[in-house]
């Protein structure tokens, strides 16, 4: 019966029901979410429930009292203080009150666990609408159980085929290989829901600071995918993933660093198509992805998405390759974080689907931030603790083109 659906019929005539406690709970939790999410979350609806609007306007301590309720105890007859203490779990002040219900464990952790839920539902929604771009241009490898070695294993290309001679047996080809490591690391943070403010009734605690760890979990993705790009780290050939010296072929602009132009992304296109795989054989790769500083941002979105070069350039009515329906079609993707770096530097970055250039990995179960609490007695504190484990790296420069200084 535990595993069966709320309502649903279990036998002839056995059916599984919600309980009076699942009932207020829900209740209590959904209200909660629901006023956790006004102001702070913008496109996520927060769930409902029946009677939710009973608990869609309660406080943190009005919300105390009800769950000291459904202990058997009426909050009236104790201190702000001590409702506090019954329903954040304090066992000195429900032995004090001799508050020993059969049931007194399992209600008094209700007052726990629809915070928690509030903190989680509100946090992961933060997360979720917070901006990122490393989606739009890296791949995102299956996730990892454990923190060893994470070994990408690059393959050549295969071999062309060879002309056979009558008669003669067809020769057996090999492929070249070289490996890419990193692993994944562990990031996160604390923040506490104290006495006092169960006590101050302050909502802002328990609302605006998970949405702010939501937000915050994104930057931190994002900061971690473009601090190991810009760092120019060094590939598995021995040389630096921007650099002349491939034996590929180079992957960095021959001339002056300029914006991106017909002219300068031709390059890119003719360098990156020019690279060659580990035997050698010439690749034909292609950009896909344009990736910005927003001091260019305004200019390459023009670019790509102009039907024609601009009139100002004697070239009114011209198709404009790299724009809407060209022949070299462009996502741009502007970021503050490559400003940060250098605002004129740019990078034409191929499809990650059809050759490796950058990937990021999760820990399984932690492909989103994972929240975890406890009761802290000693300080009289609910401490959460968001926590989210991955590793990113760059896998191979032979799809990654720089016009960078």
């Amino acid at each position: 019966m535990s595993n069966s659906p709320i309502g649903q019929t279990v036998g002839s005539d056995v059916r599984v029901t919600e309980s009076e406690h699942d009932k207020f709970e829900n209740a209590a939790r959904s209200g909660l979410i629901q006023r956790c999410f006004q102001g702070n979350i913008q496109r996520t609806k927060a769930p409902t429930a029946e009677g939710d609007s009973e608990f869609r306007n309660l406080g943190l301590y009005r919300l105390a009292e009800a769950c000291v309720r459904r202990m058997g105890a009426n909050p009236e007859r104790f201190t702000k203080a001590d409702v506090a203490r019954m329903a954040m779990g304090h066992q000195p002040t429900l032995d004090r009150h001799r508050i020993r219900r059969s049931d007194a464990y399992h209600t008094t952790g209700s007052f726990g666990s629809i915070l928690l839920d509030a903190v989680n539902k509100t946090l992961r929604a933060a997360y979720d609408e917070a901006p990122f771009t490393w989606s739009l241009w890296v791949r995102q490898r299956a996730s990892v159980d454990d923190f060893k070695d994470i070994n990408v294993v690059q393959l050549s290309e295969y071999p062309n085929f060879e002309q056979v001679p009558e008669t003669k047996p067809y020769p057996e080809k090999g492929l070249s290989d070289r490996r890419k490591k990193y692993r994944v690391s562990k990031y996160g943070a604390e923040f506490t829901v104290s006495w006092e403010t169960v006590i101050n009734d302050d909502l802002d605690a328990l609302s605006r600071i998970p949405a702010m760890q939501g937000q915050a979990a994104r930057r931190t993705q994002e900061r971690a995918v473009y601090d190991e790009f810009l760092s120019n780290p060094i590939m598995p050939d021995g040389v630096a993933l921007f650099s002349a010296s491939h034996a590929s072929g180079t992957n960095i602009t021959a001339t002056t660093p300029a914006a991106p132009s017909v002219t300068t992304l031709n390059e890119a296109f003719e360098l990156m198509s020019l690279q060659k795989g580990l035997n050698g054989s010439i690749l034909n790769l292609s950009p896909r992805t344009l990736l910005v500083p927003q001091n260019y941002a305004a200019s390459a979105l023009e670019l790509v998405n102009s039907q024609s070069y601009a009139q100002s350039n004697g070239n009114s009515g011209v198709v404009n390759i790299y724009g809407v329906n060209g022949v070299r079609p462009l996502q741009v993707v502007a970021t503050a974080l490559l400003d940060a770096n250098n605002t004129t530097n740019w990078y034409a970055i191929a499809d990650s689907s059809t050759v490796d250039t950058m990937e990021i990995a999760f820990l399984a179960g932690e492909e989103s931030p994972f929240l975890e609490n406890d009761w802290d007695m000693s300080r009289d504190v609910y401490t959460y603790k968001a926590r989210q484990t991955f590793g990113c790296a760059v896998i191979d420069h032979v799809g990654i083109f720089g016009n960078r200084t």
